[in-house]
């Protein structure tokens, strides 16, 4: 498999960032006005606090009002119109950065390091450890910081004494170091539900598997014979013998009843399959050589569809055939969760149609599922891929494990998984894989 390079490393952490943004931003949601109405009311009323209160040698309303202002936003986000959502994550992460670490850090050190203003800091820089995972809080800590300086060393302050700061240097590890601890602790409580809940659900699903494989064979039975018993009732009838009367629909309905039955038994079986891969460890998955279009092809044809006319919503275009290293089961469930979804959506949509799209760019592979359907709000977007987040819009069935499952599985290839959307015109989902080269190719696993 070809080596990632440096950009693509990058690309890849950085996505990872962004992410951690939007799923932080997702669930502060709710608090967002209370942390915008502290900013807004809290930074000029401590104005009043440093300079009446408890005198501090720097303090500026005016520089508190421009801060107030960063925080405005933040009290109306519920108003925010669709357009302008898809930016609040990055507005949401960049407001904090400004209004906690490089604020308190400007302020404390136009305050000569005086003891009010580094507790103030330690007080910001734990707060924003409490509000983003590690990676994130470091980076906003540090970025922050770092500008906060640069703004001081440009503007007239007061005599810097290092040697107060490097007394204060061991408190400030002790901070970092016990917040990215209580962070780290609260990812692994989080880790540990998410494994539970998974377990539990793939527990269900091994279940249900002998009851639903009992169901289907007795309405293939009611299939195979529905025909025998409507033929020798007819029979019956027409020989005169006292036949109790059965009506016509009545007939239709026990074929079409056994026959409804059999195709949500098979769309069960597709999510029961989904969640006994999700719960099972990545190494168990045996990573064997992979031919794109072969597996997509195969999605297509062994999807459960409930009619005719569904199958014929979705179709298939090679424009560039792979090979790649991964795991089939692995990959035909994500394909079939993407049809599932798609079709789901263009058929309450009332139109639309499915194209699965093979093509390869320069060391990747591309999978891309599209449909013309209802398309994704973009408040929503950000958050599609994140466990157990539902939404009466969001693009799967209730679970809120389908596309985290998507992400996950693909990611154990060494892909990844995006998806765009524009409303009422389109969403599509983009795998993209690495490639093997045609030496790596012909290779044993």
């Amino acid at each position: 498999m070809n080596a990632p390079s440096i950009g693509a490393k990058l690309a890849l952490a950085w996505e990872r960032l962004l992410e951690s943004v939007r799923t932080r931003a997702y669930f502060a949601e709710p608090k967002m006005v209370i942390m915008g109405a502290m900013g807004v009311f809290g930074t000029p009323l401590y104005y009043f606090v440093w300079t009446w209160w408890y005198p501090q040698p720097f303090e500026s309303l005016g520089l508190r009002l421009v801060f107030s202002a960063i925080a405005l936003p933040l009290l109306f986000v519920r108003r925010w119109p669709e357009p302008v959502r898809k930016w609040l994550p990055l507005y949401w992460y960049l407001a904090v950065i400004v209004d906690l670490p490089f604020f308190f850090a400007y302020m404390m050190l136009m305050n000569g390091l005086n003891t009010v203003w580094l507790m103030s800091h330690l007080a910001a820089v734990f707060i924003v450890l409490l509000m983003f995972d590690l990676k994130a809080a470091i980076i906003s800590i540090a970025s922050g910081t770092v500008l906060a300086i640069i703004a001081f060393m440009l503007t007239p302050h007061v005599e810097f004494h290092a040697e107060q700061a490097q007394l204060m240097l061991p408190v400030w590890a002790f901070v970092l170091a016990s917040g990215g601890i209580f962070n780290v602790t609260r990812s692994i409580e989080y880790q540990s539900r998410i494994d539970g809940l998974t377990a539990t659900a793939a527990t269900i699903a091994h279940e249900l598997r002998t009851p639903l494989a009992s169901i289907r064979l007795a309405a293939m039975g009611s299939l195979k014979h529905v025909d025998a018993m409507v033929d020798g009732y007819q029979k019956a009838r027409a020989a005169g013998l006292d036949v109790q009367p059965v009506h016509r629909s009545a007939i239709s309905a026990i074929g079409s009843g056994s026959r409804i039955i059999q195709t949500e038994v098979n769309h069960a079986f597709v999510t029961i399959e989904m969640l006994l891969a999700a719960a099972r460890p990545a190494e168990s998955h045996a990573a064997d050589i992979l031919q794109a279009s072969v597996i997509v092809g195969e999605a297509v044809d062994r999807y459960p569809y409930a009619s005719p006319a569904e199958r014929e919503k979705v179709g298939v275009s090679i424009e560039g055939d792979f090979r790649f290293r991964g795991s089939s089961p692995l990959l035909l469930n994500v394909l079939f969760n993407l049809l599932k979804n798609a079709i789901h959506h263009t058929t309450r949509f009332g139109r639309g149609d499915i194209v699965i799209t093979v093509r390869t760019l320069a060391d990747h592979g591309l999978v891309v599922v599209r449909d013309t359907g209802p398309g994704i709000p973009p408040a929503l977007l950000p958050s599609i891929f994140d466990r157990f987040v539902t939404g009466a819009e969001r693009p799967e069935t209730g679970l809120g494990i389908g596309l985290a499952f998507c992400r996950d599985a693909i990611k154990r290839m060494g892909g990844s998984i995006d998806c765009r959307s524009e409303l009422e015109k389109y969403t599509e989902f983009t795998i993209a894989l690495p490639v093997l080269d045609a030496e790596a190719a012909t290779r044993e696993p």
